[in-house]
């Protein structure tokens, strides 16, 4: 398989680069394509019906141009992404970030993550996630995780 881009049979996720390493400015990047149907099985899931995720009109009527993503599926498909590049060998801390853009099903978002900070036992990595157009979707994303098996795991 092509070392550039590798598709996750099953969960519409493809990665571009190689596998991730833990050093500052390491990047990797992942694309998610959402289906039409995220946002039903999304509303579903989370019990958030609100209209504007799941009636294309009533979004029209607020302004939006369609059905939109909820946002918190956009913070946890970005999460997914990153647990699926590091595996077990971290878990996520704390995640701070701000939704800026919203997502229509359909597109396909491209998060790109860099390891920003590393601290023994622990890693920052800044993200962005942008639309099929290229606008960020979230902003000033950043995600704290300890590293498994660390001896400072429980201390951080």
């Amino acid at each position: 398989m092509n070392a550039s881009v590798m598709q996750f049979v099953g969960s519409n996720f493809a990665m571009k680069n190689k596998p991730f390493e833990f050093r500052i400015g390491h990047s990797h990047t992942v694309c998610k394509f959402i289906s039409p149907e995220t946002p039903v099985r999304y509303a579903e899931a989370s019990g958030d019906r609100n209209p504007l995720h799941l009636d294309a009109e009533a979004a029209t009527q607020r302004g939006l141009g369609g059905a939109v993503l909820h946002g918190m599926c956009s913070m946890a498909f970005m999460l997914s992404g990153l647990m699926l590049l590091c595996g077990e060998s971290v878990f996520i801390r704390d995640v701070d970030l701000r939704f800026s853009f919203p997502v229509i099903p359909g597109e396909v978002v491209v998060f790109k993550y860099v390891v920003a900070r590393t601290e023994p036992g622990r890693l920052e990595f800044a993200v962005s996630a942008r639309n099929s157009a290229g606008r960020e979707v979230l902003k000033n994303v950043r995600v704290g995780a300890v590293i498994r098996n660390s001896s400072q795991e429980h201390t951080i």
